[in-house]
Formats: structure tokens, C-alpha cells, sequence
């Protein structure tokens, strides 16, 4: 995982992907 811009957006969206 690869901190630039957004960690916690980038969560989100896997999650709701993995959802």
C-alpha cells in the first residue's frame, strides 16, 4: 500500500469493491 493522496479514500473504495 502506497501512501500519496488519499489512504483513507483508497480504503473506502476497496472496501465498497469488496462489499
Amino acid at each position: 500500500i502506497v501512501v500519496e493522496s488519499a489512504p483513507l479514500a483508497n480504503f473506502e473504495h476497496w472496501s465498497s469493491l469488496s462489499s
